[in-house]
């Protein structure tokens, strides 16, 4: 059995075909295949691949194709979305339409691309098993003459660009930016025996750059999904959203800390809930609120309880003598068991209620290893090398998952590197920690400088391995925490998006083969020059690190005495560089000029920053003014709207007097 290990695949076509390329480079080299595995031992996953040549013909010597996609009388929308990409972009490749067709008014004879779950994909016994490819799996599959695709709710519409990128190399880079192969006259039908389903159940864009998109197809096509937990009442820390201290606290005051908030000094507002004292009490209450929040939200089953946003936790005195039985070590307090308790107890009596049995759905309860929640009771068995629950009471139920958010870590390096001064130790630990006590594990990771958007944020070092081993200890959800808030990112961040989603879903991608099919597609001529842009930064971000000026976490970079005005002035020569290589293209087609001088111009937004806010004194009055105003004007034209998290470049704009 082979294992596929990307997405990204070769078609199998026939000798003698055009190449085409819609909203993307123009280079000759467009697709990759990547079949890379890492040294860690990481499982197989569900990536499996038959396929073999085939001999009959979808298109035979240009002739009309006798195809058609048939799709159930009952279709969903997704099964009727997924049937519109497949003909939609069939007739991009190849100028013929395949007519989409209810499977009841076909004949036996008909040749057909099966989208969906019809009778006669069944027939065929192409059947998909949610249980074991879940909502985003699927198969793909070659029965006689018939092409039959199927898959979860979302599932499907991957199956079909997964379809269209076995029959035409397609694959997505970034908003407008694909490539596909066209003019295709000649088309074999491949033996397709595909069954696919994602390292990570959940892939949560944290991206706004993707989450505002306005490409159509851009969400289907990186394989990305909704994220799937249940954040009640619209915010991830909302233990006191159930509870609220001002209604409950005068009566009930063992039900919140005796400590206030640390970060709102004076205004009495408690630091969190008690899991200690009166537990029964505060669990009755709070299932009240918690089973409207299930039976009001019928389409989720992970529903989240967070403790309160801050870096403090109960202090009275049975939860210090809780806390001091699981900590081992004084400088790694464990100071989880009671939410730890108290979350299984949820857990169980929200699924013994009949109301929510009557929905059909197993409730699973999502809590978040962040701040004084972070260590785990776990401890280190010498005689099995692993981690071990300290015991049986502290040990997450199987319907209860753990969100861990280890938000300093260094990113420069993998988790499972020491990274500078030790920094990553103690998160490595909590992640194995974790999964010693939990089935699942969502994982809550950053990939950005949010005090300033402009820099490159380098964990480009660490990407692969940490998810690597993120899906190795029982991750299933993964929220890689982005510019959340920008409407499009500057310093690389396209990039990462691409190489977070095509992570996601096949840990063991060739990491190096996307990189570079990146750049090639989205920069075109401009390929090789932009990739040095990109490399001569990260070289620059790797002495930095070397010599103790990077630390790895989330510094602010907009410094002079991290950008050297020389470097900046190499950087946006050869981005002028990068300009001219795509000169050509203006005459010979203007649509893809201006999208691929749109793509360059939005990495120069870094860059031009850099020297324009720390280098005033390079400038004439008249010269600053002049260049600050193109700036502006680039930055409205690529949509380029913060400088830092939540701050407008509005802010910038008047700073700067333009």
């Amino acid at each position: 059995m082979k294992k596929i290990c990307s997405l990204v695949l070769a078609c199998v076509l026939s000798a003698g075909m055009f190449v085409g390329l819609t909203g993307c480079g123009d280079k000759d080299d467009k697709k990759g295949n990547n079949t890379v595995m890492n040294e860690l031992e990481i499982g197989e996953g569900i990536h499996i691949d038959n396929t073999t040549p085939g001999s009959e013909f979808i298109i035979s010597q240009g002739a009309d194709t006798e195809y058609v996609i048939a799709i159930s009388a009952t279709a969903t929308n997704n099964e009727m979305k997924a049937a519109g990409v497949v003909q939609n972009f069939f007739l991009e490749a190849t100028g013929q339409t395949l007519d989409i067709k209810d499977e009841t008014a076909l004949s036996s004879s008909d040749k057909v691309i099966s989208v969906g779950n019809t009778q006669r994909g069944l027939s065929a016994g192409v059947a998909f098993d949610a249980s074991e490819l879940t909502d985003s799996g699927f198969v793909i599959k070659t029965v006689g003459d018939g092409v039959y695709i199927n898959g979860g709710n979302n599932g499907i519409c991957y199956a079909a660009y997964e379809l269209l990128n076995r029959l035409f190399g397609m694959e997505y880079y970034a908003e407008y930016c694909y490539f596909i192969e066209k003019n295709v006259t000649q088309l074999k039908l491949q033996n397709f025996d595909i069954k696919e389903r994602p390292d990570f159940e959940f892939r949560n864009p944290a991206m706004g750059y993707i989450t505002r998109t306005d490409d159509a197809y851009l969400r289907d096509a990186w394989k990305l999904s909704s994220g799937g937990v249940m954040y009640n009442y619209g915010a991830q820390h909302n233990t006191f959203m159930f509870l609220p201290p001002a209604t409950y606290k005068e009566e009930h005051p063992l039900w919140y800390s005796p400590n206030e908030d640390g970060w709102k000094p004076g205004q009495g507002i408690p630091a969190q809930l008690c899991y200690t004292r009166d537990i029964d009490g505060l669990t009755d209450e709070f299932m009240k609120k918690f089973k409207e929040v299930v039976l009001a939200n019928p389409n989720y089953e992970i529903f989240s309880i967070v403790n309160q946003d801050n870096v403090d936790w109960c202090e009275c005195d049975s939860c210090k003598a809780l806390a001091a039985q699981y900590t081992l070590d004084a400088n790694k307090p464990v100071e989880t068991a009671g939410y730890i308790r108290f979350l299984n107890k949820v857990a169980m009596r929200i699924n013994e209620d009949e109301d929510v049995k009557a929905t059909g759905r197993t409730i699973r309860i999502c809590g978040m290893a962040y701040h004084r929640t972070e260590n785990a009771p776990s401890k280190y068995d010498e005689a099995t090398g692993k981690y071990v629950p300290m015991d049986e009471t502290v040990k997450l139920d199987s319907r209860v998952c753990m969100q861990y958010a280890p938000r300093n870590a260094d990113y420069y390096v993998a988790f499972d590197e020491w990274g500078r001064l030790g920094r990553n130790v103690p998160y490595y630990e909590n992640l194995q920690m974790w999964s010693a006590i939990t089935n699942e594990m969502l994982l809550w990771t950053y990939n950005q400088n949010f005090q300033c958007y402009m820099g490159m944020y380098d964990n480009f070092n660490s990407m692969q391995r940490n998810y690597q081993l993120m899906y190795k200890y029982n991750g299933m959800y993964i929220f890689d925490q982005g510019q959340w808030d920008n409407r499009n990112a500057t310093a690389w961040n396209v990039l990462k998006g691409y190489l977070s989603s095509k992570l996601a879903w096949n840990v063991r991608v060739d990491y190096q083969a996307l990189i570079d099919g990146f750049f090639d597609n989205y920069f075109g001529a401009a390929s090789d020059v932009m990739k040095e842009v990109f490399y001569d930064t990260r070289a620059h971000y790797a002495y930095k690190y070397s010599n103790g000026k990077l630390d790895g976490a989330r510094q602010a970079v907009n410094t002079t005495d991290f950008w050297p005005s020389n470097l900046l002035d190499s950087m946006l020569a050869k981005i002028d560089s990068a300009y001219a290589a795509i000169e050509p293209l203006k005459a010979s087609d203007g649509v893809l000029y201006e999208k691929i001088k749109d793509r360059i111009t939005l990495e120069s937004i870094s860059y031009r920053y850099m020297r324009l806010e720390l280098y005033v004194t390079l400038y004439t009055d008249g010269e600053l003014a002049k260049e600050r105003l193109a700036f502006k004007n680039d930055c409205i034209k690529v949509r380029v709207s913060l400088e830092k998290e939540v701050k407008s470049v509005d802010l910038l704009w008047e700073r700067w007097g333009i």
